[in-house]
């Protein structure tokens, strides 16, 4: 098992690393983005529905606020904390812009496959990170209108 300092299920090397494809192309580079293997960070892929008329994308100024209330957060960093810098309290939080999905009425859940579907091709992406990562890492995923997707990367 790969060490994960401030336990929030982000390997300390993906955390200072970044995701990485199996070729070592980087996918999502979170150290750039405000990873800390010290602070606990939650990253957060969102997908969204659009059309020519409209689009459910978050706004930045939605993602701000969002980020700024997990940093506001008082949780304590990880102290003694074995990588160099300063590693500040709070909860990072990194955004990372998902796949625009066409609208549609509904996604459904039960019997319809469209959101397996759209899951399945966008998820690939990201799950090259499982054979460089080892076990400990969980995603969580929110696709617009159909409510959050799981997935253990293990």
């Amino acid at each position: 098992m790969m060490p994960d300092t401030d336990h929030d299920g982000i390997p300390d090397l993906v955390e200072l690393s970044g995701i990485r494809d199996r070729n070592g192309g980087v996918i999502a580079d979170l150290p750039a983005l405000g990873a800390d293997p010290c602070r606990k960070t939650i990253v957060l892929q969102a997908d969204y529905m659009a059309d020519a008329r409209h689009s459910h994308r978050p706004k930045p100024d939605a993602i701000t606020l969002v980020r700024n209330a997990f940093d506001a957060a008082p949780v304590k960093a990880e102290n003694p904390c074995p990588y160099p810098g300063t590693h500040r309290d709070g909860v990072g939080f990194v955004y990372l812009q998902g796949t625009q999905l066409p609208e549609q009425a509904a996604m459904g859940l039960a019997d319809d496959s469209d959101f397996r579907d759209a899951r399945t091709a966008d998820f690939g992406r990201l799950r090259p990170v499982a054979a460089s990562a080892a076990r400990p890492w969980r995603a969580r995923r929110g696709r617009g209108g159909a409510g959050p997707a799981r997935s253990s990367w293990w």
